[in-house]
C-alpha cells in the first residue's frame, strides 16, 4: 500500500496552490517541490517489485514501513494546512514545519534504500515457495456445469489441420456482394481446372426454398453420375446414406451455396464424412450464425461498398469524371448508394439500367434517377440469384457495347462496371482465399487454447477431465502436464516437456546436451503431442514454447487467472472464460460431496440448498464448505446454524483455507491495481456497484494517477478492466454505455479484501460492537459501515471522533430513515458518502472540513454560501429523503457555488442553479444531474463551457393545468459537447389529471453530438421520434413511464442507424414497426413493464445479441422466443446465438414458494 499512500501525497502536493490561505506557507512552497520529486522516484522503485523474485515477506514489512512514513509526512501538510484555515495557535512556525518535513524525508529515504536492497537479493524465502505452489485439492467428485466447455475444448483439440486434414469453409456476405460467384469461381479453378488432386466434388444452390432430397440428387448425379432406379425410389435416409458411402475414402470438394438457416446445414453434414484427407466444403451465406454454426476452419467476409464510397463510383460513372452534381442529383444518388447497401451486383445494374435508359429514351435521365432513388424494392435493388444475375449483367453489357462506343462517358462507366466485379471476382482476388483451403506448408504450427477464470472455479478439474478423455488419449502420440505458478522458471520449460516424454533420459544430461536437445525437438515436430500447462502466471513462458516448437503438430491447453496470458498470441485458436455455476449445479456438487452416493435428507434440504448458494457458484468453495459438513453430524440445528448464522466457523474455516489460494491474485496485482481492488471491500458483500460511482471514489481518494495523455475517467476504466482480466473483480451487468455496468467481488474475495485491508490499516468496517474499539481504529485511513447505519454510528461516535487521521467515511449500508448526526470532527476528512443517511438539514460544521473531495448527502433545506470554503470539492451528491412538491421558492443553490473550480461532478435532486456572473466559469464541471428544469438558460451553459453529461428534472405543478413549458430546451440544443442528456418528470400523474397535452416542444431540441438520450414522462405522441431517429451518433436510447403515448409507433426508414441499446419501459404502446434498415446496428433490446405491447417487429439487424423482457405480456415473451426464427419474404432465417432473457415475477414468485414449501 505505500504505493497508493505516495500517489495520495504527491496529489495533496499539487493541490496545495489551490488553497486561497496557503500564503502562509509559501516560504515552503520550494520544498514541496522538492518532495514530489523525491515521492515520484521512490515510486519508480515500488514498482520494481511487481517483477521481484525476492523475499515477499520482507518486501511486505518495508512496504509498510515506508506507507507509515508518507501518512505521517501527509498529516503533517494536511493538518497545517486545515490549522492555518481555522486560525489554530497550535500551527508551526515555517522553520519548525521544514524541520518536521526534513525529519520524515530523512526517514523515508533510508527505507527506500533497504526497499532496493531487498529487491536486488532475488531470493524468495520459504513463505514465498509454499505460496507459490498452487493448491490442488482433489475432492473425489465428478465435474459439474463444465460439459459444454469440455466438449468444445475436446472438439478443437482432436479436429484436424489443413491441407492434410478435413476443413470447413465459408463465405459470408449478402446477396449480391459476390459471394456465390467466388464460390462458383473458386469451384471451377480448384475442381473443374485440377489445380488440386481431387476425386471428386460437386456444387449445388440452396437458396429460401432448400429441399433435402433435390439437394443429395444433385451431388450424387455430380460426384457419380445420373442417379437410376432404387436410388430415385429411396427416402431420405437412404439417400444420406449413399452420398456418405460414396465420399468415403475419396478426396471430394463440395460447394453448398446460399444457406438459409442452421437446419440446413444439420441436414447435409451428415451427407460428408470428416475424413484426413484434405476433403473441404465450402459454404455461403447470408447468416454469420450459420457459419459460425457449421464451426469453419475459416469465415472469410466478403468486403461491400461503403455509402461514400460507392456514391463516388456511381457520379464517376454516371455523370463523369469531371462533372459537378446538383444538390437534388446528389441526394437522390445517396440514396442509391444507400439502397445499393455497398453490393457491387447492386452497383452494377444501377449503371447498366440508367445507359438502357439513356438508350432507349422512355423518360429523361434526371426522372429515371429519381424514380430509382425513391423506391428501395426497385428491381435493380433486388439479388435473388447471383449466377443468374452474372448472366443477365454479361447480356446487358454486350448489348450496349455499341451503344457505348466513341462516347467518353458510358465507355467509362461499362469499364467501370467491368473494373468493379473483375476487381471483386478476378483470378488473382481469389488467391488469398484459396492459400486458406490449400496451403502449400504441409507443417501445421503449433496451436494454443487457453482456459481463463478466477481460483477456485474449476480450470483444474476441466483441464484434467480432458487430458484424460479416451478421444484425446486415441488422438496423441504424447501428452505432458506441467503444473507452473507464479515463479516458475520459463527456461525450465522445454526440459520439464522432454523429461515426460522421454523418461529415460535425466533432465541433467538435456540441460548440458544442447544437440540433443535440438535432436529431441525435431523428433517431436512430427509427432502429435498435447502439452497441458496448469496455473501459468506470465506469457514468458509461453513465448519460449512457440518459438522452439512453432512449426510442429503439438497443441498446448493452459490454464490461467490472467487475460492477457490468455490471449497473448495471435495464433490461440480457443479462450474458455468459465463461469461460476448455477443454484442447481451447485446444489448438485454440494449433494455429491456430502452423501456420496446417496440423497439429501428432505430435512436438511433447505438449509442445505441456502449453503449451497451461499457458496455464491465457486467450485472451491462448494466443496470446502461441503468437505466440513460431511465430516459433522448432519442435524437440521447444525445445518440451519451453517446456512442463516453470519460468521459461522465452517464459513470462517472455508475462507481461511482458499484464502491461500486467492492471495496469489491478490499479490500479482500491480502496484497501482491493489489500492483499486481493497476499495471495493468497503461495499456490503456482493453488493453491485456501478461504474461510476467507483470511478469517482477512487478519483476523490487520491490513488489514481493518469498520464498526462489520458483522463482519469479513462484511466479507472482501464483499472477496472485489468482487475476483471485479473480475475478478481466480476462484471454483473454488462452494458452499451459504461455508465450502468457494474461490477462486484466475489464473496471469497470479498473477504479477501477485508483481511488485506485491516493488515494495511486501509480500511475499517463497522458491523459489531467489537468493531468499535480504539485499538482496532487506530490508524485507519477509512471507516466504512455495512450493516446498520444508526447501530454503527451511534455505537462508535464517541470512538470516531478520537481518530484524528481518518480520510474516508463511507455509509455503504441500506439506506435508514432515521436521523443520525454526522459531526465526528474529522478535520482531514477527504471522502462523505452517507445518502443513506437522513438529515433535516445540511450539516453546517462540514464546510470546515477543508479536504473534502467528494460529498454525498441526503438531506433537506438549503446548502449554506459557506460550502465554497470546500474548495477542492470535485464531486457533490445531495439528494432528498422524498420529493414534495410546495408552492414555496424553489431551492435555490447558493451563488457561491460558482467559487468552486474544482468541481467535476454536482448532483443536486430538484435544486437550481443560479446563473454566473459574466464572464464566471466552471471549467472542470463535466456532470450534473437532476437539476430544475427553470435552471437550464444560455447563461448558466455558458458557465459550463464542457458540460457532457445533463440530467434534467422537470416537476409539474398540482396548482397549475398540467402542461410542460419546453422553453428550456432552447437552451440545451446549444450545447456541443454534451454527449448524455436525460429529461425527467418526476410526476407526470398531474398531467394525466387535468387531461392536458404536452405543449409542442422545438424540434430540434437535442444536440446532435448525443450519444445516449433517456426521457420519460414527457407524454409526446410517437410521431415526433422521427426528430430523435435522426441523431447520427446517437447510441442509447431509453424511453420510460410514458416518454412517448400513443397505440402505434412506426420507425422511419434508415433512422435510428447508430443505436446499439434500446430500453422500453412502461410505455402504452400496442403496436410497433419498423421501417428498413431503421436500427440497422442494434445489438441489445430490453422492454420492461409493457403490458399493452401485442405487435412488435421481427426484421432485425443480425447485429442484435440479446433482448430482455421482464414483466410484460404473453404476447411479448412469447415474440422474445419467436424473433429467433424470422420469417422474412415468407423465408426462414434461425438466430441461433440470439440470447434471450425473459422474466415474469408472478412466474419468479411461484418458483420461489415451490422451493420454499419443500
Amino acid at each position: 500500500m505505500a504505493y497508493a499512500a505516495v500517489v495520495s501525497l504527491k496529489q495533496t502536493i499539487n493541490r496545495l496552490p489551490k488553497f486561497p490561505h496557503i500564503s502562509s506557507l509559501s516560504p515552503n512552497l520550494q520544498l514541496f517541490q522538492l518532495i514530489h520529486k523525491s515521492l515520484t522516484s521512490l515510486q519508480q522503485v515500488l514498482k520494481r517489485s511487481d517483477d521481484r523474485s525476492s523475499s515477499r515477506k520482507r518486501l511486505n514489512a518495508l512496504d509498510a514501513e515506508i506507507k507509515e512514513t508518507v501518512h505521517k509526512l501527509e498529516d503533517l501538510l494536511e493538518f497545517e494546512i486545515s490549522n492555518h484555515f481555522l486560525s489554530e495557535p497550535e500551527t508551526r512556525g515555517v522553520k519548525e514545519l521544514s524541520q518536521a518535513i526534513d525529519s520524515l524525508m530523512e526517514t523515508m529515504k533510508k527505507e527506500a534504500e533497504e526497499y532496493v536492497k531487498e529487491l536486488e537479493k532475488s531470493v524468495p524465502d520459504e513463505e514465498d515457495d509454499a505460496n507459490a505452489a498452487t493448491s490442488n485439492w482433489d475432492f473425489g467428485v465428478k465435474m459439474v456445469g463444465l460439459s459444454k466447455e469440455s466438449n468444445h475444448i475436446k472438439s478443437k483439440l482432436v479436429k484436424g489441420v489443413r491441407p492434410d486434414e478435413f476443413g470447413v469453409f465459408s463465405f459470408v456476405g449478402m446477396a449480391g456482394s459476390g459471394r456465390s460467384m467466388i464460390a462458383k469461381t473458386i469451384f471451377e479453378h480448384i475442381y473443374n481446372g485440377r489445380e488440386q488432386s481431387l476425386d471428386c466434388g460437386a456444387r449445388v444452390t440452396i437458396g429460401p426454398r432448400y429441399q433435402l432430397r433435390e439437394t443429395l440428387l444433385a451431388i450424387l448425379d455430380q460426384v457419380r453420375g445420373p442417379c437410376e432406379g432404387s436410388v430415385l425410389e429411396g427416402d431420405d435416409e437412404f439417400l444420406v446414406e449413399n452420398v456418405y458411402s460414396y465420399l468415403k475414402g475419396r478426396k471430394y470438394m463440395i460447394v453448398i451455396d446460399d444457406i438459409w438457416e442452421i437446419r440446413v446445414w444439420d441436414d447435409l453434414r451428415r451427407s460428408f464424412p470428416e475424413q484426413s484427407n484434405g476433403s473441404l466444403i465450402l459454404i455461403t451465406t447470408s447468416f454469420e450464425e450459420v457459419a459460425l454454426y457449421a464451426d469453419c476452419c475459416r469465415i472469410f467476409q466478403i468486403p461491400v461498398l461503403d455509402e461514400d464510397r460507392t456514391w463516388d463510383v456511381l457520379q464517376i460513372a454516371i455523370f463523369g469524371v469531371e462533372s459537378s452534381c446538383s444538390r437534388q442529383t446528389e441526394e437522390s444518388g445517396r440514396m442509391i448508394a444507400t439502397n445499393c447497401q455497398g453490393r457491387i451486383f447492386s452497383f452494377a445494374k444501377v449503371v447498366l439500367f440508367m445507359l438502357k435508359a439513356e438508350k432507349n429514351q422512355k423518360m429523361q435521365l434526371q426522372a429515371c434517377w429519381n424514380e430509382i432513388a425513391q423506391d428501395e424494392e426497385h428491381p435493380v435493388f433486388l439479388i435473388p440469384d447471383e449466377l443468374l444475375e452474372v448472366d443477365k449483367i454479361g447480356e446487358d453489357i454486350q448489348l450496349l457495347r455499341d451503344f457505348c462506343l466513341g462516347n467518353n462517358i458510358r465507355t467509362s462507366a461499362m469499364k467501370m462496371v467491368m473494373a468493379v466485379l473483375n476487381n471483386n471476382l478476378s483470378y488473382n482476388s481469389l488467391e488469398p482465399f484459396k492459400i486458406h483451403m490449400f496451403p502449400d506448408y504441409t507443417m501445421p504450427e503449433i496451436e494454443f487454447m487457453s482456459v481463463l477464470g478466477m481460483a477456485g472455479i474449476g480450470k483444474t478439474t476441466l483441464a484434467k477431465e480432458i487430458f484424460e478423455d479416451k478421444s484425446v488419449l486415441d488422438h496423441f502420440d504424447h501428452r505432458v502436464w506441467i503444473t507452473l505458478g507464479p515463479t516458475y522458471q520459463s527456461k525450465e520449460i522445454l526440459v520439464d516437456i522432454l523429461a515426460q516424454i522421454y523418461p529415460s533420459i535425466d533432465k541433467v544430461s538435456m540441460r548440458g546436451d544442447e544437440a540433443l536437445t535440438k535432436e529431441l525437438c525435431a523428433e517431436l515436430s512430427n509427432k502429435r503431442c498435447l502439452i497441458l500447462l496448469d496455473d501459468v502466471w506470465n506469457t514468458e513462458t509461453l513465448q519460449f514454447l512457440e518459438d522452439l516448437l512453432k512449426k510442429s503438430k503439438a497443441k498446448v491447453l493452459v490454464t490461467t487467472r490472467l487475460a492477457y496470458v490468455a490471449r497473448f498470441s495471435p495464433i490461440y485458436k480457443i479462450v474458455v472464460r468459465m463461469q461460476l455455476l448455477n443454484k442447481e449445479e451447485s446444489w448438485s456438487l454440494l449433494c455429491q460431496k456430502v452423501f456420496a452416493e446417496g440423497s439429501c435428507p428432505h430435512a436438511l434440504e433447505k438449509a442445505g440448498r441456502r449453503i449451497s448458494e451461499n457458496c455464491d457458484g465457486l467450485p472451491l468453495l462448494i466443496l470446502i464448505v461441503a468437505d466440513h459438513l460431511s465430516k459433522a453430524e448432519k442435524k437440521v440445528e447444525y445445518w440451519n446454524k451453517v446456512a442463516y448464522q453470519k460468521q459461522n466457523q465452517v464459513f470462517k474455516d472455508a475462507h481461511s483455507e482458499i484464502s491461500k489460494s486467492l492471495v496469489q491474485s491478490y499479490e500479482s496485482l500491480s502496484q497501482h491495481l491493489r489500492a483499486c481492488f481493497l476499495y471495493m471491500g468497503v461495499f456490503r458483500q456482493n453488493h453491485e456497484i456501478s461504474t461510476s460511482r467507483i470511478i469517482k471514489l477512487w478519483d476523490a481518494e487520491g490513488f489514481l494517477e493518469p498520464k498526462q495523455t489520458e483522463n482519469v475517467e479513462d484511466f479507472a476504466e482501464n483499472c477496472l478492466n485489468e482487475l476483471v482480466d485479473n480475475s478478481v473483480v466480476m462484471i454483473c451487468k454488462r452494458s452499451y454505455h459504461s455508465e450502468s455496468e457494474t461490477f462486484r467481488l466475489h464473496s471469497v474475495f470479498w473477504h479477501l479484501s477485508n483481511t488485506e485491508a485491516a493488515k494495511n490499516n486501509f480500511f475499517h468496517s463497522l458491523d459489531t460492537i467489537g468493531d468499535s474499539s480504539i485499538d482496532g481504529m487506530k490508524k485507519q485511513r477509512r471507516l466504512c459501515i455495512h450493516n446498520s447505519t444508526l447501530l454503527g454510528i451511534k455505537e462508535v461516535h464517541a470512538t470516531i471522533t478520537t481518530i484524528s487521521t481518518t480520510r474516508s467515511l463511507l455509509c455503504t449500508a441500506p439506506p435508514h430513515q432515521y436521523p443520525v448526526t454526522v459531526d465526528f470532527g474529522l478535520r482531514l476528512l477527504r471522502v462523505m458518502d452517507a445518502l443513506t443517511i437522513r438529515l433535516y438539514e445540511f450539516p453546517y460544521e462540514l464546510v470546515g472540513l477543508i479536504h473534502l473531495r467528494y460529498l454525498a448527502l441526503t438531506c433537506s433545506g438549503k446548502l449554506p454560501a459557506t460550502i465554497s470554503n470546500l474548495h477542492i470539492l470535485q464531486y457533490l451528491i445531495v439528494s432528498e429523503y422524498l420529493s414534495i412538491k410546495s408552492t414555496e421558492d424553489l431551492l435555490l443553490l447558493p451563488a457561491e457555488i460558482w467559487d468552486m473550480k474544482e468541481l467535476k461532478h454536482l448532483h443536486v435532486t430538484g435544486r437550481s442553479l443560479t446563473s454566473p456572473q459574466c464572464g464566471v466559469i466552471l471549467p472542470n464541471l463535466s456532470t450534473i444531474l437532476d437539476v430544475s428544469a427553470q435552471s437550464c438558460t444560455d447563461e448558466l451553459f455558458k458557465g459550463i463551457p464542457n458540460l457532457k453529461t445533463l440530467g434534467i428534472r422537470i416537476e409539474l405543478d398540482p396548482n397549475e393545468d398540467g402542461s410542460i413549458p419546453f422553453t428550456f430546451l432552447d437552451s440545451v440544443l446549444g450545447l456541443s459537447s454534451l454527449e448524455s442528456l436525460e429529461c425527467v418528470v418526476v410526476n407526470p400523474e398531474f398531467r394525466a389529471r387535468f387531461g392536458q397535452q404536452p405543449q409542442p416542444a422545438p424540434i430540434q431540441i437535442f444536440p446532435l453530438g448525443l450519444r445516449k438520450l433517456s426521457l420519460s414522462g414527457l407524454g409526446y405522441p410517437w410521431e415526433h421520434m422521427s426528430v430523435i431517429g435522426e441523431l447520427q451518433k446517437l447510441e442509447v436510447l431509453e424511453l420510460r413511464c410514458f416518454a412517448f403515448q400513443g397505440a402505434r409507433w412506426a420507425a422511419n426508414a434508415y433512422s435510428f442507424g447508430e443505436v446499439q441499446y434500446l430500453l422500453l419501459e412502461d410505455i402504452d404502446l400496442v403496436r410497433w414497426e419498423l421501417g428498413r434498415l431503421s436500427f440497422k446496428n442494434i445489438e441489445f433490446i430490453s422492454i420492461k413493464h409493457c403490458y399493452g405491447l401485442e405487435v412488435l417487429p421481427r426484421n432485425f439487424s443480425s447485429t442484435l445479441g440479446k433482448i430482455e423482457v421482464v414483466d410484460c405480456n404473453m404476447f411479448v415473451m412469447k415474440w422474445a422466443e419467436e424473433v429467433k426464427e424470422v420469417d422474412l419474404n415468407n423465408m426462414h432465417i434461425s438466430r441461433a446465438f440470439l440470447d434471450v432473457e425473459a422474466h415474469a415475477s408472478w412466474i419468479d414468485a411461484k418458483k420461489g414458494s415451490k422451493l420454499e414449501s419443500k
